[in-house]
């Protein structure tokens, strides 16, 4: 990639994924890649030896170790350890129809794949069979004789079309009367006793030609917990199936991609209670975190109907999952004060660099934190929660000063002595507040590509100027802040 004047004196988006141009040996490089958020997984896994139900479980994680539920034993057994520097986190077993069990992996910390740990990758079933060397021949003397006849058989124990208790009493039993409250194969027509043809009041279920005047025991509006609808005189105490404000957000998404595990699990009282109760307390979870999720939904590891639906929910995308403390990304929805781990809470205020712990207003002397936080008055009043977000983060808000200052890039970097991780940790937190800045503070009227440029240049075309209110450079078009000329003068063949 070149580093144009535009991206280098700007410190625009693409300028910061290339810090690495010219950084001094024993300072980090920076090679890109904004960061994510955290996934939507649910880890499972226990202590090696404790309780594991093969039904569900494949492999899970215990702290830093891969473990896998061993069918013969029913526990948990160690297949690996995780390197130093990473941890151990489930993901979606693609072999699972039901897609409830989970691979265990090692990440590093911030989105690194598994690079190392022994697993074996699968799991031996000992089929318990002993050869007795006795051969079954498997056949049972019926006494009846094969005629080669191709029609029903009297006296196969089976009732076949063809037969009746006339022709074949020994297989069409007298049972099979008009009256006797079954409905038996010919009777649908010829009895109507046993098999009535309209709405059947009592039946539990409210059938056309039944309205709650004629029929109230089927017809009367019920308050059903389990069915995702908070009716009646339901509430999130009595049934957080029905009414947490987390289950609002999932009715839909499990009804379309986890229907087999909600009809499993509505079907049992007890299941209902539980996932209930789980869905209670992932409301206190803040941005819905995955590790505090993962913990609500420890009540269901017992209860194979209730863990499938909560982790397909997860292994889906059903639950909406916010940013991860501990995760080295200083996230939305994360600060300092929330989570010191990625965006912070110390610091060597003084020392010249905008360290892990300052911010642009805890710091002045480091961070640049004097004056408008932008170069311009509107990206503080065009951007007020991009620039928010930024001044709280080290690394974006050294950028800023460094902008106000004039240093490029790699100058920038070398001077805080900024790592990777520490690059890495700031994902878009800057490129959001340029693409929203230069927008903000464009005027596209302000100037004209057919003016002159710099360095005695006919014209501004490929030039870019922070003090200029619009520019002409390639990159105007991406921040919306090209002149109104800018297609006509620099574009036109």
């Amino acid at each position: 990639m070149t580093l144009t004047s535009h991206t280098i004196a700007t410190l625009r988006p693409l300028a910061v994924l290339a810090l690495t141009a010219a950084v001094a040996p024993g300072c980090a490089s920076y090679a890109g890649g904004t960061g994510g958020g955290g996934g939507g997984y649910i880890t499972v896994g226990g202590a090696p030896d404790s309780f594991c139900n093969p039904d569900v479980h494949n492999q899970g994680c215990s702290i830093a170790t891969k473990v896998q539920c061993d069918p013969a034993t029913k526990k948990w057994q160690a297949i690996g350890d995780c390197a130093a520097g990473q941890i151990c986190r489930g993901k979606s077993d693609p072999t699972d129809p039901q897609k409830v069990k989970q691979l265990a992996e090692c990440v590093v910390p911030g989105g690194a794949t598994d690079a190392g740990g022994a697993d074996t990758g699968g799991t031996t079933t000992d089929t318990g069979v002993t050869d007795t060397g006795v051969t079954d021949t498997g056949v049972t003397d019926t006494g009846i004789t094969d005629t080669g006849a191709t029609g029903p058989l009297c006296g196969d124990g089976k009732c076949e079309a063809g037969e009746s208790n006339a022709t074949c009493p020994q297989d069409c039993k007298q049972a099979n009367l008009c009256g006797n409250g079954a409905c038996d194969a010919g009777e649908q027509t010829s009895c109507p006793k046993d098999c009535p043809t309209g709405p059947v009041c009592g039946n539990g279920t409210c059938e056309s030609g039944e309205s709650t005047n004629t029929c109230p025991q089927d017809c009367a509006p019920k308050d059903v917990c389990g069915d995702l609808k908070c009716s009646g005189a339901e509430s999130s105490t009595s049934c957080g199936f029905d009414c947490s404000k987390v289950a609002a957000q999932l009715g839909g998404c499990l009804g379309s991609k986890c229907s087999a595990q909600l009809s499993a699990c509505q079907k049992d009282t007890s299941c209902v209670t539980e996932v209930g109760k789980s869905l209670n307390c992932a409301e206190s979870c803040p941005q819905l975190d995955s590790a505090c999720l993962s913990q609500c939904s420890s009540n269901l590891s017992n209860l194979p109907a209730g863990f499938n639906l909560v982790v397909c929910a997860g292994n889906q995308g059903c639950v909406p999952q916010g940013p991860v403390c501990g995760d080295g990304k200083c996230e939305s929805g994360e600060t300092a004060s929330s989570c010191a781990k990625d965006c912070g809470g110390g610091g060597n205020c003084g020392d010249g660099k905008c360290s892990k712990g300052e911010t642009w207003n805890s710091c002045a002397k480091d961070c640049g934190g004097t004056g408008t936080f932008g170069p311009k008055a509107c990206w503080d009043t065009g951007c007020v929660k991009e620039t928010s977000a930024c001044k709280a983060h080290h690394v974006c808000a050294g950028q800023m000063g460094c902008l106000k200052n004039d240093l490029d890039g790699n100058t920038c970097v070398t001077k805080h002595g900024w790592t990777q991780a520490e690059l890495d940790s700031m994902g878009k937190l800057y490129e959001d507040l340029a693409s929203c800045a230069y927008k903000a503070c464009a005027d596209p009227n302000g100037a004209k590509c057919s003016q002159p440029g710099k360095d005695g240049a006919k014209n501004r075309c490929g030039q870019f100027d922070n003090s200029w209110p619009c520019n002409c450079d390639d990159d105007c078009a991406n921040f919306g802040d090209c002149c109104s000329d800018y297609n006509a003068t620099c574009k036109s063949p």
